[in-house]
């Protein structure tokens, strides 16, 4: 069975690179890595050792790295998560700036978390961060993601037995379970029946690293979960996504180690 190694950043899709890019390096105070026209890609700094790529999804010369045009939801049930030093001032001054945010709520972690809509009404999920670790953007780093599902029990018992992963943490009464895949963890939290609408590909994407994508991919093929083809760069990042049950999108990536 292939390793689902750690949970490790994501993507987000946007429609306009030069605006997407002024808009987040402007209200989070994050700063340009790295930028590649072919790949549709522009890798932003937030904190010392994290970054997040946005992607360019439609229209253009680029070669998109997720496999062509896509229009994907804007919010869905799965949460791409950043973290945050000071929740409450961090609320304060994206509201400041106009931009769209919710009130504090509690997350499945039982950390205090609210959602932030970018330029482009894409949700994000904001979470107070569990370490002290210093951060020159509004975010020091990535929250564990979440993704929705109908029924608690039968979501865990999915994942694992597809996927070898250990509940970490359950909580039936309230819906919430933690999933772990060896270095990674994300949550399950059970959502009402209403919230769901089949298969959703997401322009908010959390990925799972694996060190061998070829087998990953054949993995999924023989066991009918219906993978996108993989995408990317034979030499370089590698990705495909496919659906749980419940029409999450998960989405593994694989990169060269010097990367």
């Amino acid at each position: 069975m292939p390793r689902f190694l750690r949970f490790e950043g994501g993507h987000i899709g946007v429609h306009n690179m030069g605006e997407a890019v002024d808009w987040y390096c402007r209200h989070f105070g994050m700063r340009v890595l790295w930028s590649s026209e072919k790949e549709g890609q522009t890798l932003l700094a937030f904190g010392d050792r994290n970054a997040i790529p946005l992607v360019q999804v439609r229209g253009g010369t680029q070669i998109n790295v997720w496999g062509g045009e896509i229009e994907g939801a804007r919010e869905a049930n799965v949460r791409l998560c950043l973290a945050t030093l000071n929740l409450a001032a961090t609320r304060e001054k994206l509201q400041q700036a106009g931009i769209r945010v919710t009130e504090i709520t509690t997350g499945p972690d039982r950390l205090p978390c609210f959602d932030l809509y970018d330029l482009e009404g894409i949700r994000l999920t904001v979470t107070a961060s569990e370490t002290q670790e210093e951060s020159t953007s509004l975010f020091c780093g990535y929250g564990l993601p979440r993704f929705g599902v109908r029924n608690l029990q039968a979501a865990i018992e999915w994942y694992t037995n597809y996927f070898n992963m250990g509940v970490l943490k359950s909580s039936p009464d309230d819906g919430r379970a933690l999933m772990g895949i060896d270095k990674g963890e994300f949550w399950i939290e059970e959502l009402p029946a209403e919230a769901f609408h089949g298969k959703t590909p997401l322009l908010a994407r959390p990925y799972f690293f694996t060190e061998d994508i070829e087998e990953a991919h054949q993995f999924c093929r023989e066991q009918g979960l219906d993978p996108s083809p993989l995408y990317g760069f034979t030499e370089g990042l590698r990705l495909f996504s496919f659906y749980d049950p419940d029409g999450n999108q998960l989405n593994i990536w694989s990169y060269p180690p010097e990367a």
